[in-house]
């Protein structure tokens, strides 16, 4: 089973002694941080809070991982729960992946996220929809839309005409160079970093950075130009 709150998935939670205090230590990050295809007591997090409990040490861990999710994403979620009262003896961020994989599809220099494009193609959508004064042919354009949307032989006729492996047309993105996507990556998590330690600093939280390691490996111009503060995970793989 899986098992959310509005908040966080819930994790393995150890037996803590009466009386005392368990530190209380937060993770962040992507699919991998959130667990998916996995057990709730067997994510990282309750993985974690497992290997504390054999330790010695009492803890109570959160699960704040999500499905697609970038650092920046993390820090702004971040802000949110310390600015509704929650206290951490830790916070742990795991990130990488996502963070390099989305400037290949929404290539930007600054903080963007996975499906970003969508959400521009949405918003131009209704702003032409809705905002825009009706011009002659409108009536018969939204009708050809609607039967598009809604028609059988218009969805057959598309994917007939698609070539293989293409996205839609709202789906795609401007080809960027790798080494473009990679630079603002990097800048972009650097900035990210930055921004999570200062957050962390000001309500007495401290933070560690875990890059995500890949079966095959990350480009060593990634591994070399990532923030320095950032534990490379790969020897724990």
């Amino acid at each position: 089973y899986l098992n959310l709150t509005d908040r966080e998935r819930r994790s393995y939670e150890p037996a803590v002694p009466a009386g005392v205090r368990p530190l209380r230590v937060a993770f962040f990050g992507g699919s991998v941080t959130f667990g998916v295809g996995q057990r709730d007591d067997h994510t990282i997090a309750s993985e974690f809070a497992r290997a504390a409990e054999a330790a010695g040490v009492p803890v109570e861990v959160h699960n704040y991982g999500l499905y697609g999710w970038v650092a920046w994403q993390e820090y702004e979620y971040f802000e949110r729960l310390l600015a509704a009262g929650e206290r951490y003896d830790l916070a742990v961020f795991y990130d990488g992946l996502n963070d390099v994989a989305v400037q290949q599809s929404d290539y930007s220099v600054d903080p963007t996220h996975g499906g970003s494009q969508i959400m521009r193609h949405f918003s131009g959508e209704i702003h032409d929809r809705y905002y825009q004064a009706p011009g002659l042919f409108d009536g018969i354009v939204d009708l050809a839309r609607a039967y598009r949307r809604n028609s059988g032989v218009a969805h057959v006729v598309d994917r007939l005409t698609r070539r293989a492996g293409e996205m839609p047309s709202w789906m795609r993105t401007d080809p960027v160079e790798p080494s473009a996507a990679t630079a603002a990556a990097l800048d972009v998590l650097a900035r990210s970093h930055a921004a999570i330690a200062d957050l962390g600093s000001r309500h007495d939280v401290p933070v560690r950075f875990v890059i995500q390691p890949q079966r095959s490996g990350w480009d060593p111009a990634i591994l070399d130009g990532l923030p320095t503060d950032t534990i490379d995970g790969t020897p724990v793989y």
